[in-house]
Order: structure tokens, then C-alpha cells, then sequence
């Protein structure tokens, strides 16, 4: 999608260029060179806390309701994600797409472990470029887990960052 979302499965993972309008004269650093959407099998890159399934003693710390959400059945989450669980994760267009596909696919690799059901990540604002060549990219982020008869929801905004090959090297 050229908004910045994506969705589903893992498979149309392309090429593709992160381009800036303009020269990196910004306090922000513009990213201005090529970066393809690459995913390394090699690098196994933990999720962030933020991400992470509860546990059954967190379960009953933390405020979370349960809810019956359409095609997922029950599903226990705080009331505010709950609420807006049917309703696909708003992007923004200026998240570069390939970037947030390999941020995506990473997040679902590293969440599969956990028996994840369901990954949706979508941009949350334009790139930056640190000095070292590194890309951080704003993502919202929402993790559905198999937990039994109840589904888990999980979401929250992470920075994705990805080296000079787009290669995504840490999720924060």
C-alpha cells in the first residue's frame, strides 16, 4: 500500500527506494539513499516489552478487559485497544512503505514464538537518519497471541531501525 500499511502475510516483500523531497539540511535527518525492504532470516531481534504477551500473574496486575471481537472470538487486552481492535491501526503517509514492510515482517518473526495470530503494523511518522547510517522508522504496532479460549491484543508504538541495506537491526 503506498500509505505506509501493510497487513497479512509475509509473501510480495519488494524493493524499493526511501527517498526525501528535500536535502538533509533539517534537525531531522532526511532519508535520501536507496534502502530495500530486506528481512535477514540470520538476525533474530527480540520484541520490544511493550509487545510482549502477559503473563498469567501480569494478567491480573495490569488493566485489561475481555471482549468478543468478530473473527477472533474473545480476546482479553486494556480497554482501549480492545475497543478499537475492529478498526484497522491508522497510518501515515509519510512512513516510507518498504521500510515499514520489513519492520512488519520482523515484528511477526520475532512474535511467531509466542504464537502470534494476527500482526498489524503501520507507520507512525517520517524516517529519520542517524549519523551512522542507521533508520528509524515510527511504528504502531498490534500483536493478537493464541492464549488459550482467549485471544491476548497487545499494541503500542515502537521505533523500528534498519541499516544502510534495510536490514531491520532493533526494535525499541
Amino acid at each position: 500500500m503506498t500509505n505506509g500499511s501493510t497487513t497479512g502475510s509475509l509473501g510480495g516483500l519488494s524493493g524499493g527506494s526511501l527517498r526525501s523531497p528535500a536535502p538533509a539540511l533539517a534537525t531531522r535527518p532526511a532519508v535520501q539513499e536507496v534502502i530495500p525492504a530486506v528481512v535477514d532470516p540470520a538476525l533474530r531481534l527480540d520484541l520490544p516489552p511493550v509487545l510482549l504477551p502477559l503473563s498469567d500473574r501480569a494478567d491480573r496486575e495490569q488493566n485489561t478487559a475481555v471482549r468478543i471481537v468478530p473473527r477472533l472470538g474473545p480476546v482479553q487486552g486494556s480497554p482501549a485497544v480492545l475497543q478499537e481492535l475492529t478498526r484497522p491501526l491508522p497510518a501515515v503517509a509519510a512512513a516510507p512503505p518498504d521500510a515499514v514492510r520489513a519492520c512488519r515482517a520482523t515484528i511477526q518473526a520475532a512474535a511467531a514464538p509466542y504464537r502470534a495470530k494476527q500482526v498489524e503494523a503501520v507507520g507512525a511518522g517520517p524516517a529519520t537518519r542517524t549519523g551512522r547510517g542507521i533508520t528509524t522508522v515510527p511504528i504502531d504496532a498490534r500483536v493478537v497471541y493464541a492464549r488459550g479460549r482467549v485471544s491476548q491484543v497487545r499494541q503500542a508504538r515502537i521505533s523500528c531501525r534498519l541499516n544502510t541495506q534495510g536490514i531491520v537491526v532493533a526494535l525499541r
